[in-house]
């Protein structure tokens, strides 16, 4: 350790997950060794940081971490491994590769993509490695290429709108989401909205809604919900409620629906 740095030290960095909101983290160093993180102050995720990479420092030094190659020597499921040089892993990776690409090299599928940012493991020669190879094309990426193709099925394009303009809304519609694990931050924009309104008044659709500070806890075995915000509501229905809003949609083409309740302004 160079001795003109302090024992004990502060670092700024980033976050380098695949994630929109690129948090600001303050890394406590000592003696070579971080020993703590927390998020950094600024202006669209307020210190704020998400469950994993809060707990990062316990996957990084935690003792079943994987640090070397690691060769099974039992039977699938088992979970007997030995531990085997670098040359040794290359090399049997290296030999299977070569099996099969003799027979059909379409049968490799390289899966890869932002993971953490990295120029090794994002951006680096894996793609020309692979094409060289012949194996199979794949685009890029299993989740946002999907993701991309609904949204552009559903909405005619992958847009998106700026999330701090939601705490501007009139109305906020989640669907097919828990953003109290999965979007923390732009939750935070939707209790904002709530707390500018004036009158607050909470519904249930389809069903009884238990709230409180505007969240409800999913049915057992579901991570995912829907809601629907107005300006001053603090209620959200859980995924699957008998009228979320796609389903009330159809109900009202059929007219099978409380036409007048549904079209009641919601107090602001």
């Amino acid at each position: 350790m160079d001795s003109a740095q302090p024992a004990r030290r502060v670092v700024k960095l980033a976050c380098p997950h695949d994630c929109p909101d690129t948090c600001g983290l303050d890394v406590t160093v000592e003696n070579g060794k971080a020993i703590s993180v927390k998020g950094s102050d600024m202006p669209f995720t307020t210190g704020t940081l998400c469950t994993k990479v809060a707990r990062y420092l316990d996957r990084t030094y935690a003792p079943s971490r994987i640090l070397y190659p690691l060769k099974r020597v039992g039977a699938k499921g088992e979970g007997r491994f030995a531990r085997i040089s670098w040359d040794e892993a290359l090399d049997t990776i290296a030999a299977r590769f070569k099996a099969i690409a003799a027979v059909d090299p379409q049968q490799i599928l390289p899966v890869s993509y932002a993971g953490t940012m990295g120029m090794v493991s994002y951006a680096s020669i894996d793609r020309r490695f692979f094409h060289r190879l012949g194996a199979s094309l794949l685009e890029r990426t299993l989740c946002s290429s999907a993701g991309k193709a609904g949204m552009k099925i559903t909405l005619g394009g992958s847009v998106g709108c700026d999330p701090e303009q939601a705490a501007h809304s009139k109305l906020i519609i989640i669907w097919g989401s828990n953003p109290v694990i999965s979007n923390l931050h732009f939750w935070s924009r939707c209790q904002e909205a709530k707390r500018h309104a004036s009158v607050s008044r909470s519904r249930s659709w389809g069903g009884s809604v238990g709230a409180r500070n505007g969240i409800s806890s999913p049915p057992a075995g579901r991570s995912s919900m829907a809601g629907v915000f107005g300006a001053g509501s603090s209620a959200e229905t859980p995924g699957g409620g008998g009228a979320a809003p796609p389903v009330m949609a159809a109900r009202m083409r059929s007219g099978d629906a409380g036409r007048s309740w549904i079209q009641t302004p919601v107090a602001s």
